[in-house]
C-alpha cells in the first residue's frame, strides 16, 4: 500500500503546473506540504487509517497578511485541481480538508500545536509547550517552500528543546518512572489493588516512553502513535518496547502476573540506567532512577530550571521568606530548599528506614505545605524524626521540611533552631561546598535575617557564596544568585557600598547568561542598586534604574507582581525627586497591575497606595519644595 504522505507528495507535483500557471505570483510566498494532525504525517497509516480524513491533500501555508490578501484567489484556483488521484479521493474541497489541509496562516497553525504565533527564542516559551504538539507540527514533510519562513521556524523547533530544559524534563522522567512504577506498582500490588496498579503503570509507561524520546532528541507523539514511533528509535526503541510489550501482556489481577510486570519496569528502568551512564548524564551504578534524576538536573546552569520541582514540568514557585526590608527584592524564592537541590547519589539511603518510604513521606509532608496544611506538614516531618535514621541527609530533609513549616506559624526561634541542626548536619555530611548544603545556608540566613539577626544572616550567607564560589567558580549563575541574597544583608546593615558591590557582580554574571531568567535576575539587580544610589541622594541615577528595570519586566511579563513592586519602586523615587505627577501615574499604573495580577493587599500595595495618597495631596496642597516626606512603610 502506497503511505499517504507519498500519496500527498505525487499528487502535489501533479498539480505543480496549474498551480504555477494560475498563482504564479503566490507561490513565492507559500510553503506546500504536508504536516500536522492525522496518520499519515507520521508515516503511520495503514488500510485502517483510510475509513476516515485519508487522501492525497497538501497544506499552502502563508502569512496571515497573506492569506487575507490572496485567500480567495487561492480557493478559485483549487477549484481547478483534479477530485482523484490514483483512484483515491482528494481533500481539498472546503468539505472535506477539516482543517488539516488547503489554505492555512502559518502563524495558526503554529500556535494550534505549541501556544505561540512567533518562533519561540528562549526556554521560557519552550516551557509551556506539550511534546505530542511539537510532535505534530515537526512531522510530515514541506514539498515546497518560497519565501523559507515556514521551514526556518519547523528548523527552530527540530533543533529540540534548550539544553537545560531538556535536562530538566529528563530528571523529572526518571523521577516520575521511579515512583509510578518501581515504587507505586508493587505497593498497588501489594494491596491488590488492580486498578492502582493500572494507573502506575499506564503512568510509568508514558513516563519511559517520553524519556527514550528525550534520549534521542524526538518529540513523543499524539499518545497511541507513541509506542510506534519509540519502537524505531535507535536508542532504548527496541529493548524498551518489547520489555513495555511484556508489561502490558501481565494479568495484574495475579501474583504471577503481577510479578511479571515488576521485571519488566525494572528492566526497563535498567536499560534506561545504562543508556543515562552511556551518554554521560549520570554516574549513578543503581538503576533505582531516583537516584539519577537530580544528578541529571544539576548538569544545568540555569538557575529558575534548577528551582523547579523535580516531578513535574511546571514552575515550583514557592513563598519567600519575608525579610522586613521594603522595596528591596531578594532574589529568587527559596532557592536553596533542599528537596529540590541536585544532591548527592546516597542521598536517600539509609539503615532505618527504606529509602523509597522516606522519599515518599518527605513528599507527603511537602505537598501539606504547598496546600496551606502547616500544622499537618509540621506534624508529619516530626513523624518522620521520630522514626529515626542513621542518614544525616535524611535527617537534614526533615529538619530543614520542619524549620519551613513552623516558620510558616510564625515560630521564629524552633525555626532557626531546626534549620541550625540540618545545616550542621549538612556540613559534616556534605562539606560546605555541596550545593544541598549552599542551600540550606541561605535557608538560614534569610530566617536570621527575618528575625533581626543579622550579624548571622550575614555570616551564613557569604559562607553559602563561598562555597558555591569553590565549587562552581565566580561566574556561575548560582553564585550570583547567593550574591544576590548576600547584598540584602549588606543592605540591612546599611553597608551600601558592600551591597553595590555584590549587585555588581551579579549583575555581570547574570548579563552573560541567555534567557528571559537571566533579565530577570538583571532586573532584580537594577532595582536594587536603584534604592542604593535613592539612599545616598543620588535620585536621577536612582530613577533611571528602575526605569530599565519596570522596562525589562513589562516586556517579559506583563501584568505581574514583579513589574507592579518595580513600577512602585519607581513611583516611590519619582515622588522624592518631586516629580509629583509621573509619581501619581505610576505608583497608580502599580496598584492597577496588581489589582490585573490579582494581588489588592500587601504590605507593598500598603505602601504604594499610602505614597499615592501623600502625591496626590502633595499635587494639590504642598507649594513647590514643601511637599510632605515620602514613606518607605
Amino acid at each position: 500500500m502506497m503511505q499517504g504522505l507519498e500519496l500527498s507528495r505525487r499528487y502535489f507535483e501533479a498539480c505543480l503546473p496549474l498551480l504555477q500557471e494560475q498563482a504564479g505570483d503566490i507561490l513565492p510566498l507559500c510553503a506546500v506540504g504536508l504536516a500536522g494532525e492525522g496518520s499519515e504525517c507520521l508515516g503511520f497509516d495503514d488500510a485502517t487509517s483510510r475509513d476516515h480524513d485519508w487522501g492525497p491533500g497538501f497544506c499552502i501555508w502563508l502569512s496571515r497578511e497573506d492569506l487575507a490578501r490572496y485567500g480567495q484567489r487561492l480557493e478559485d484556483v483549487l477549484r481547478l485541481l483534479p477530485g482523484t488521484f490514483e483512484g483515491f479521493p482528494c481533500r481539498m474541497a472546503p468539505e472535506r480538508r477539516m482543517g488539516r489541509t488547503g489554505p492555512l496562516a502559518m502563524e495558526d497553525f503554529y500556535a494550534r500545536f505549541t501556544g505561540r504565533d512567533t518562533p519561540p527564542s528562549d526556554w521560557r516559551h519552550w516551557l509551556g509547550m506539550q511534546e505530542w504538539g511539537l510532535a505534530t507540527c515537526t512531522n510530515g514533510e514541506v514539498f515546497f517552500d518560497g519565501a523559507g519562513r515556514f521551514s526556518a521556524w519547523r528548523m527552530t523547533l527540530l533543533d529540540y528543546f534548550p539544553r537545560d530544559l531538556h535536562l530538566k524534563k529528563m530528571a523529572t522522567r526518571c523521577m516520575q518512572m521511579a515512583q509510578a512504577g518501581q515504587y507505586n506498582l508493587p505497593r498497588c500490588l501489594e494491596r491488590g489493588d488492580s486498578i492502582g496498579a493500572m494507573l502506575a503503570l499506564g503512568r510509568f509507561s508514558e513516563a519511559a516512553l517520553s524519556l527514550a524520546c528525550l534520549l534521542n532528541r524526538r518529540y513523543l507523539p499524539f499518545y497511541k502513535w507513541a509506542w510506534r514511533t519509540v519502537q524505531g528509535l535507535p536508542r532504548l526503541g527496541a529493548d524498551m518496547c518489547a520489555a513495555l510489550q511484556e508489561a502490558a501482556a501481565a494479568p495484574l489481577t495475579t501474583e504471577a502476573g503481577g510479578q511479571k510486570a515488576v521485571a519488566a519496569v525494572e528492566d526497563i528502568c535498567a536499560l534506561v540506567a545504562e543508556e543515562l551512564r552511556r551518554q554521560g548524564l549520570s554516574d549513578e551504578q543503581d538503576s533505582w532512577l531516583w537516584l539519577h534524576g537530580p544528578i541529571v538536573m544539576r548538569q544545568g546552569r540555569t538557575v529558575e530550571i534548577l528551582r523547579m520541582d523535580l516531578l513535574r514540568d511546571s514552575r515550583d514557585d514557592g513563598q519567600t521568606v519575608a525579610t522586613g526590608c521594603p522595596f528591596w527584592q531578594h532574589g529568587a524564592s527559596m532557592a536553596g530548599r533542599l528537596r529540590t537541590q541536585p544532591g548527592r547519589r546516597d542521598i536517600f539511603r539509609s539503615a532505618n528506614m527504606d529509602a523509597k518510604s522516606w522519599i515518599q513521606e518527605i513528599r507527603a509532608a511537602g505537598k501539606l505545605m504547598a496546600a496551606g496544611d502547616l500544622a499537618g506538614a509540621e506534624s508529619r516531618y516530626r513523624q518522620l524524626l521520630d522514626k529515626g535514621t542513621d542518614n544525616p541527609l535524611h535527617k537534614a530533609l526533615a529538619l530543614d521540611g520542619l524549620g519551613r513549616a513552623v516558620f510558616e506559624q510564625g515560630r521564629q526561634d524552633e525555626a532557626i533552631e531546626a534549620i541550625e541542626a540540618a545545616v550542621s548536619l549538612l556540613r559534616e555530611r556534605q562539606g560546605v561546598q555541596d550545593p544541598a548544603t549552599c542551600g540550606a545556608l541561605q535557608n538560614l540566613g534569610r530566617l536570621y535575617l527575618a528575625a533581626g539577626q543579622v550579624e548571622k544572616s550575614i555570616a551564613v550567607s557569604r559562607e553559602a557564596v563561598d562555597g558555591l564560589s569553590a565549587a562552581f567558580g565566580e561566574d556561575h549563575p548560582l553564585v550570583a544568585g547567593a550574591m544576590l541574597r548576600l547584598s540584602a544583608c549588606l543592605y540591612m546593615q546599611r553597608d551600601l557600598d558592600g551591597a553595590e558591590a555584590l549587585l555588581l557582580k551579579a549583575r555581570d554574571v547574570f548579563e552573560k547568561q541567555s534567557g528571559d531568567e537571566s533579565r530577570m535576575d538583571v532586573s532584580t539587580c537594577l532595582n536594587n542598586l536603584g534604592r542604593i544610589h535613592e539612599e545616598r541622594g543620588d535620585l536621577e541615577q536612582g530613577i533611571a534604574l528602575h526605569r530599565q528595570a519596570v522596562a525589562i519586566r513589562k516586556k517579559l511579563l506583563g501584568d505581574h507582581t514583579e513589574t507592579a513592586f518595580s513600577l512602585g519602586n519607581l513611583g516611590v523615587a519619582l515622588a522624592t525627586a518631586g516629580q509629583w505627577q509621573e509619581a501619581v501615574d505610576t505608583l497608580q499604573e502599580a496598584l492597577d497591575c496588581y489589582a490585573r495580577a490579582g494581588h489588592t493587599t500587601g504590605p507593598d500595595i500598603e505602601g504604594y497606595r499610602k505614597n499615592l495618597e501623600i502625591c496626590r495631596h502633595a499635587l494639590k496642597m504642598v507649594a513647590p519644595g514643601t511637599a510632605p516626606q515620602v514613606s518607605d512603610d
